[in-house]
């Protein structure tokens, strides 16, 4: 009785743990580099370059982009918005800035 009872406080506690930015971010490079977000042939910037906006059940990604390689300034910015339903993050929405 007592072992089941623990064992269901974990599972419970290791699945209503906080999305981690890094698994955001890997999701925002998807869209990104999809055709929903800016385009084929477009390569996002690395994790530091992003900035992010995490709230309960909200999360907003500002992630800039090059067209080819990672060199000189940023082709523009896609700003990426999650919503949360249930235990799980979900694109809501993306959106580009050319030449910001």
């Amino acid at each position: 009785m007592v072992t089941t009872a623990m064992i269901a406080v974990v599972l419970a506690l290791c699945g209503c743990r906080r999305m981690e930015a890094h698994g955001l971010y890997r999701q925002a490079c998807r869209v990104v580099e999809s055709a929903e977000g800016a385009g084929p042939g477009v390569v996002a910037a690395r994790r530091d370059a992003v900035r992010y906006s995490i709230g309960k059940n909200a999360a907003r990604l500002d992630v800039p982009y090059y067209r080819g390689k990672r060199e000189g300034t940023p082709a523009g910015l896609c700003t990426v918005w999650f919503k949360r339903i249930r235990l799980r993050w979900e694109v809501d929405r993306a959106f580009e800035t050319p030449r910001y």
